[in-house]
């Protein structure tokens, strides 16, 4: 699709790195004990690796349930940039005017993310 121009590229990548961050959320031993996701952030709690959403929202009974966006933010800081920017690539296609930015810096922000990935980046080790 990139190599076409089809700036539906954008979601495509998006979507990889999306599936990416929840593999490596259910990979990360942080969510192993409650005691190892209250180290990272006070909220955090062993059931959001299962996070699907892309925001967080406060629940029924009140306490925030995480969104990968959130989880990726305080587990992968180093990551958060590419993986933002592909998400808001993404809404551009998706639900807004097109994509703004040409598909380039769609495909370097997914090689900047690919990059961080390979390089360990999405352990969760503070």
């Amino acid at each position: 699709m990139a190599a076409a121009g089809d700036e539906w590229a954008a979601v495509m990548f998006f979507y990889a790195a999306y599936q990416r961050m929840r593999a490596a959320l259910l990979e990360d031993p942080t969510f192993d004990s409650a005691a190892g996701c209250a180290a990272r952030h006070v909220d955090l709690r062993p059931e959001d690796r299962h996070a699907t959403r892309h925001h967080g929202r406060r629940s029924r009974n009140q306490f925030f349930e995480f969104g990968v966006n959130e989880i990726v933010q305080i587990l992968y800081p180093g990551s958060i940039g590419a993986y933002d920017q592909l998400h808001q690539m993404s809404i551009q296609v998706r639900y807004e005017r097109g994509l703004v930015p040409d598909l380039r810096a769609v495909v370097e922000a997914w090689e900047r993310f690919r990059k961080l990935d390979e390089e360990g980046a999405l352990t969760g080790r503070p």
